[in-house]
């Protein structure tokens, strides 16, 4: 299906169940929807900024204030951007929209890329859609412009566009922290780049010497990163203000480091010892998410080793990437948003898509529509889902 299809339903079927959600669910308080309710927009529309995207509305109108340096700036700078043209909500809902249809377009194109047949593409795009946090593509969260400049920096550096790499890997690393990360996946394209049937250490560092020019995307991530830092260390003193910040918005978050196995502890925990209510719900959503895709993505590990695939090295590389960018919210001691953030561990919707089994497909597909739905439409009356 055209990725201008998929994208004009999924838009018509949220915006009917926006509209529908007050009518189902009681609304629920939360900071700043005072500033969302002032902007003139309908219930239906200026919810989609719940939560988060308030704090985006006031740095792209304001510029940071105290306790809003955890939110990266490229999303925000281009709703600055955009207010110039459309009302501010509707600037950061422009952008996340063409976002989106950028993410269905290049998706398609960097998963034939590196070997996903035709036939699985579709459904992967479907898996993607309908996972029960995708809602979060639409609204006025970095999710969707974040996943199109990934996206498209992986696939530049896949067709050996260096220059385009580098600069696209540069704005994934300034629209969020996760963005660091693309070194892994061009590691792995670059060694795919120099290797050949008689792969050695010597061989790699004389082409290296005599082509260095794809090590630059490296730089990118790094680059992208510093500049964000050094604004924060101009700006507060405190280069890594982003993460410092963290446990202000009292969403369970440490700066201390801790372990995998004492955040699996304290879920355990939560199972065992708290009266079921929403927000145990919500835990729970957050544990079975987590563990699926853990799963996923440790099973497309064990094909790679067992070389079941095509270009072994990008699928390598784009699998380690989706591992970083699971684990890196547990070290801050909890779950919370990460059934959003595992929108980007793109390996795990690709295995999806590689799925043969039709009726486990449509359970799938049923299981995560279901969870999808309810999450919405609570997140549309202000609870806090991700």
């Amino acid at each position: 299906m055209k990725s201008i299809k998929l994208l004009i339903i999924f838009i018509s079927v949220h915006l009917v169940f926006s509209f529908l959600a007050p009518y189902f669910i009681p609304p629920s308080l939360f900071p700043y929807l005072d500033d969302l309710q002032k902007s003139g927009l309908p219930h239906f529309l200026y919810s989609f900024g719940n939560f988060d995207g308030t704090i985006y509305l006031k740095i792209a109108k304001s510029g940071y204030l105290p306790l809003t340096h955890a939110f990266f700036p490229l999303y925000p700078i281009s709703i600055a951007a955009v207010s110039y043209i459309f009302q501010p909500i509707l600037a950061a809902l422009t952008i996340s929209v063409l976002s989106l249809y950028g993410v269905l377009t290049m998706l398609k194109k960097y998963a034939i890329a590196i070997g996903i047949q035709d036939k699985n593409i579709d459904w992967l795009l479907a898996a993607f859609l309908v996972f029960p946090t995708s809602f979060y593509l639409l609204g006025v969260y970095t999710e969707s412009l974040f996943l199109l400049v990934m996206i498209c920096s992986l696939y530049s550096m896949h067709k050996k566009q260096y220059l385009m790499a580098f600069t696209l890997s540069i704005l994934t690393a300034l629209t969020r922290f996760v963005g660091i990360f693309l070194v892994i996946p061009f590691f792995f394209e670059i060694l795919a780049i120099y290797s050949n049937s008689n792969f050695s250490l010597s061989n790699l560092l004389n082409k290296i010497k005599k082509n260095i020019f794809p090590l630059l995307p490296l730089a990118g991530p790094v680059v992208g990163f510093s500049i964000y830092s050094l604004f924060l260390w101009r700006t507060t003193g405190d280069p890594i203000r982003f993460f410092n910040n963290l446990p202000d918005f009292q969403t369970g978050r440490q700066t201390d480091l801790i372990l995998f196995p004492q955040v699996m502890y304290r879920y355990v925990k939560i199972f065992i010892t708290a009266q079921p209510n929403f927000q145990y719900f919500i835990a729970g959503i957050e544990f079975v998410i987590f563990s699926s895709v853990f799963a996923v993505l440790m099973y497309d590990l064990w094909k790679i080793y067992k070389k079941e695939y095509k270009n072994l090295l990008s699928r390598l590389g784009l699998n380690l990437f989706s591992f970083a960018n699971l684990l890196l919210p547990t070290f801050t001691g909890t779950f919370t948003s990460l059934p959003r953030y595992v929108l980007a561990s793109v390996s795990f919707f690709i295995v999806l898509g590689e799925i043969k089994n039709k009726w486990l497909k449509i359970s799938i597909f049923i299981t995560f529509a279901l969870f999808h739905i309810i999450l919405f439409v609570y997140f549309i009356q202000g609870y806090f889902v991700s």
